[in-house]
């Protein structure tokens, strides 16, 4: 397998030549002859490394263990192109004789030197051991116009891997992110074995950046003080990604065959660290607003073989905790089951951490997870993955969409979900067959929805892009599931047809404080493979797969319609003026405060004690205690809360579990609270107050 692009050793690093004895100089131009085996790693945070064993879009990177040979110069074209002999008793497999090129070298014009490999992209594998049985130790000879190299490459004798110490930034989701005006530094202790070689070589270099980096070679700076290098201040732009390359060298054999040339076999250990450079985001959190969030939504599965989305409710507690300012953020979160933590970055608008997984079986899993800033008391977070599979298709996805708030989520009421509610923010992302990754995309979603009740929990949904729907209410919320599985046509050319196998649907509804909502919903569609002409296809066996799958989060805040009556208009209907018009004015027999009556959608003529009917009750021997009442459906600016007390002195509010809807017109709503009683009875009340 291709290696493609070597991060390994440079041309001309070590001195070893200066320890041998002076020859011949038989080829003329040519600097340097390096036969080389590394292992690279990458650094992912302050400690913590792993192997690389491919570089970010490159599928024919081979892997993390390589092997090298280079002869490097000037003016080498008119050199025989150089062939590389094996060790003793080694032969290129001849199944890879293309890759391997058979030993014959390729010229690279830009860098005017000659690499081993068909394309001088040299050879990567996935172990150790891979590396090793094309690549054993022992003398490798390199031959060119008359002229032979031998260099012994024995002993595995690698450096111990590198980590560097970065600061002006911080670490997010393995990569070191910065403000492009700040400085980067870099620092790089030696490695155990420095010193202990023929020679022994630290290097730092930004890869592709020829004249930025250092490094320190052991004959003439045997120091064991870190290796240092800054890019200084305002040097990045904004949306810069580049690759810091650590390199730890040890040269374990020298040849002197060519005069005033360097001639190695060495051994490498390189560690890779991506950087970001990110322009700092205005939208930053206040002090008192990144932790005691609440969080409520939806987790979305589908996978081919089963077809349907499977629906679960998710909720849970959160904290959003600033790590680099208008930078880095790092979520936390605790729904119960599942616990943990992860770094987003600034990235138009929104705080995002992206991640794709090599599985090592051909598939790659990507993950991408999304927030965006509402306002102070109000996040909306979108969290999406799924496998990306070697025959350029998706088995499965999951989305999560859920909305996080401090000020927690009020009980809905039939009137909360009547009205027009338009767009202040959402998030969204598309999975298409052949795209592998998760795409950023709302841009078909509607602005506005309306929704109006039908009666009976249902309330049919008109979307300003046209669409419509119905939603049922069910547990305070709002929803819409469908499912298709007939096996209709979704594409077809000469030679295939698409075929539906299930296509799903879901949307649900959260209410929010402030007249607001959050919605969610999810499509996706499985299909299959049919040959249109099956005798072209003889065997085939349809195979079903993801073909489309999208999600969509959003928050909406609903309009005045300029119908609601308040309560000012209220109290002017029924006459009330002065005193008799304040709140807490009793003006009518009932001894009802004004606010409770205009909550309840009472007249001056009804009666507050008809319209609520207290009561004890025992059922299975338990006791309880029992109130009936109404709320107006159009009720703005006010809230009406149910209370207990056992002691007339302490009031609590009424959980929503003992609150049920009883009944629905086209002005009220009736509920029946229901709370177990200690052994003294209980009181209820209805507590009116004014909200903003």
């Amino acid at each position: 397998m291709k290696l493609d692009s070597s991060p390994f050793l440079p041309a001309g690093m070590l001195s070893v030549a200066m320890v041998l004895g002076t020859s011949l100089h038989l080829v003329a131009g040519v600097e340097s002859v390096i036969v080389e085996k590394s292992i690279r790693y990458q650094q992912t945070n302050d400690t913590e490394y792993s192997l690389m064993q491919s570089v970010e879009d490159d599928p024919n990177d081979g892997g993390a263990f390589g092997f090298w040979a280079e002869i490097e110069g000037e003016d080498l074209d008119g050199l025989d192109a150089p062939v590389l002999t094996l060790p003793a008793s080694s032969t290129f497999p001849s199944a890879q004789s293309y890759s391997f090129n058979d030993g014959v070298f390729s010229f690279d014009e830009d860098e005017q030197s000659w690499i081993f490999g068909v394309d001088g992209d040299g050879w990567g594998a996935q172990t150790q051991g891979e590396i090793d049985s094309y690549f054993p130790s022992g003398t490798y000879s390199i031959s060119a116009s008359g002229v032979t190299v031998s260099l012994n490459l024995s002993g595995d004798d690698y450096p111990e891997p590198l980590t560097a110490t970065l600061t002006g930034g911080a670490w997010a989701n393995g990569a070191y992110v910065i403000d492009p005006s700040k400085a980067l530094s870099i620092s790089l202790t030696p490695y155990a074995s420095f010193g202990s070689h023929l020679d022994d070589q630290l290097s730092i270099q930004i890869l592709d950046e020829d004249d930025m980096g250092v490094q320190r070679l052991y004959s003439d700076d045997p120091s064991t003080a870190a290796l240092t290098y800054q890019i200084p201040a305002g040097t990045l732009q904004a949306g810069d990604t580049f690759w810091i390359e650590l390199g730890g060298y040890a040269a374990v054999d020298v040849d002197d065959t060519i005069d005033d040339a360097l001639q190695a076999a060495v051994y490498g250990s390189t560690t890779l660290i991506k950087v970001r450079a990110i322009a700092p985001s205005s939208e930053q959190f206040p002090a008192e607003g990144v932790s005691g969030w609440q969080f409520k939504g939806y987790e979305f599965n589908v996978e081919s073989e089963d077809g349907p989305i499977e629906t679960d409710t998710i909720s849970g507690t959160a904290s959003l905790v600033e790590k680099l300012p208008g930078l880095v953020y790092t979520l936390s979160y605790n729904n119960g089951s599942e616990s943990g933590s992860i770094d987003l970055v600034s990235s138009g608008g929104s705080w995002i951490s992206e991640e794709a997984t090599s599985e090592g079986d051909g598939s790659t899993e990507y993950e991408r997870l999304e927030l965006k800033i509402v306002d102070d008391d109000t996040i909306l977070i979108s969290d999406s993955s799924t496998s990306y599979e070697s025959d350029s298709r998706h088995y499965w996805a999951d989305f999560t969409s859920v909305v996080a708030s401090r000020t927690g989520f009020p009980t809905a009421s039939s009137s909360d979900w009547v009205g027009t509610f338009n767009k202040v923010t959402d998030i969204g992302i598309e999975i298409e067959g052949e795209t592998g990754g998760i795409l950023s995309d709302s841009s078909d979603e509607p602005e506005s929805f309306t929704l109006v009740s039908q009666g009976g929990g249902s309330y049919g949904v008109s979307a300003s892009n046209g669409e419509s729907l119905t939603l049922q209410l069910s547990g305070g919320r709002l929803f819409n599931s469908s499912d298709d599985t007939d096996p209709y046509s979704l594409y077809s050319d000469s030679d295939w047809e698409l075929q539906n196998v299930c296509s799903s649907d879901r949307v649900y509804a959260i209410l929010l404080n402030n007249g607001r909502i959050f919605v969610t919903s999810t499509s996706s569609n499985v299909g299959q493979l049919i040959p249109v002409v099956p005798a072209n296809h003889e065997g085939w066996v349809p195979v079903p797969y993801l073909s489309y799958y999208d999600g969509y989060s959003t928050i909406l805040e609903g309009e005045d319609s300029g119908t609601t009556t308040d309560f000012e208009d209220w109290t002017a209907e029924l006459g009330l003026t002065g005193d008799d018009a304040l709140p807490t004015a009793t003006p009518f027999p009932d001894g009802l405060p004004n606010l409770v009556r205009y909550a309840m959608n009472l007249g001056a003529d009804d009666d507050g004690s008809d319209e609520m009917k207290p009561s004890v009750v025992t059922e299975s021997g338990e006791t309880y205690v029992v109130l009936e009442f109404q709320v107006r459906n159009e009720l703005t600016g006010v809230s009406l809360t149910p209370q207990i007390s056992y002691d007339l002195t302490t009031w609590t509010d009424v959980p929503g579990a003992y609150i049920t809807q009883i009944d629905e017109d086209s002005e009220t709503t009736r509920y029946e609270i229901k709370v177990p009683a200690d052994t003294g009875g209980g009181f209820l009340r209805l507590q009116a107050s004014e909200t903003d």
